[in-house]
């Protein structure tokens, strides 16, 4: 299962070019421990982690068991844990970010009962775990995909589902402001906003005369083309921290995970593994998934990719709540102190398949 923010839901066909070796630092191998993170009673098994801010509250979904119709909810720093409050109706949810004073924000996907002709909504969830709607205007698909630390909240709105019709765009102050395309009449989302207020997401534009995506970067509003790796033709931008390194994907025969560093491209992996890069964090921590590896973690752009399988903890391994080992698939989130979040495969008792979130904290060198 792939995070809904991800673009690969315009099914591009792109040509493919080998790409550089990567430079490899020697950097010291990363030890964590896992946490568990618990559902609260009378949820179905499954949980799906998507953001965690600095104290080391996580947002996210519970209820993957079941198909579609998983709610939001949120673990305390220590691990404490509740549902967030959503409308009658409304289910999939998706969190996208959540800030340092525990305000969330993220979407729904889907409505049931007799409101299934509705569009999605963003939301906006309060430290307390009440929720209001991005905007007023009950026509328009919303979605929340990011909040930083001075609660403006990056996302995109459209008049229908499909995403050859988003706008990229920003809730400031209850105002809802628009992020111009890197062309005019294109699509384009905004998918997280730092500190400093520069966005990053993606674009359609025509290059070639042939249409595609590029991952862009806005600042005061004006965007810029952050391009692709050579001989790819779609990229994708994920996150940024706040001294400008940026990460997401470039997909030339394959996605691969890539990095913007002073606005220079480099892939992530030397091997053309495919994957993604999610999140980076501000001491340039990088965390995402490759097929090779499943979640990855990078020290930093230019260091070499490391299996978080193959560094946790023996006497603290990521186990689900029936006790079976799960299989780390993705890390969808890294925080300032280095603790990552993310899901994996488990199963249950009677051999049913879902996905189970993990909490990784870096065991401090010795």
């Amino acid at each position: 299962m792939t995070t809904t923010r991800h673009l690969s839901r315009f099914a591009l066909a792109p040509v493919f070019i080998g790409v550089a070796c990567l430079a490899s630092p020697a950097l010291a191998q990363p030890v964590f421990q896992c946490e568990q993170l618990e559902l609260p009673a009378g949820n179905t098994p499954g949980s799906w982690p998507m953001a965690i801010n600095r104290s080391g509250a996580v947002v996210g979904a519970f209820g993957m068991y079941g198909i579609g119709d998983y709610t939001p909810g949120k673990w305390g720093k220590t691990g404490q844990k509740r549902p967030l409050a959503y409308e009658d109706g409304a289910t999939g949810f998706h969190l996208g970010g959540i800030n340092d004073d525990g305000y969330a924000t993220g979407y729904n996907t889907a409505w049931t009962g007799p409101n299934h002709d509705q569009l999605p909504s963003g939301y906006i969830w309060s430290p307390d775990g009440t929720a209001s709607r991005l905007t007023q205007y009950q026509n328009q698909n919303t979605a929340g995909n990011s909040i930083n630390n001075a609660g403006v909240v990056a996302g995109r709105t459209s008049l229908s589902s499909t995403p050859l019709l988003y706008k990229a765009t920003l809730w400031e102050d209850g105002a809802q402001k628009y992020l111009p395309p890197l062309q005019a009449g294109m699509a384009a989302e905004a998918l997280q906003i730092n500190d400093k207020d520069v966005v990053v997401g993606w674009s359609r534009l025509t290059v070639d005369g042939e249409q595609t995506t590029h991952a862009v970067k806005w600042v005061n509003r004006k965007a810029k083309d952050l391009g692709t790796l050579p001989g790819h033709r779609a990229s994708a931008a994920q996150a940024l921290n706040t001294a400008g390194v940026i990460v997401g994907y470039s997909v030339g025969v394959t996605r691969q995970p890539v990095a913007w560093v002073n606005g220079v491209i480099q892939p992530l992996t030397a091997d053309q593994s495919a994957g993604e890069a999610l999140s980076v964090n501000r001491r340039g921590e990088i965390v995402g998934n490759t097929t090779t590896r499943g979640a990855t973690y990078w020290p930093q752009a230019g260091a070499e990719p490391v299996a978080l399988d193959s560094v946790i903890a023996a006497d603290h391994p990521c186990r689900s709540a029936e006790g079976a080992v799960i299989s780390l698939r993705e890390a969808t989130a890294i925080n300032a102190g280095g603790v990552i979040v993310g899901y994996g495969d488990a199963t249950t008792p009677s051999g049913n398949h879902y996905l189970a979130g993990f909490k990784l904290v870096p065991v401090p060198a010795q």
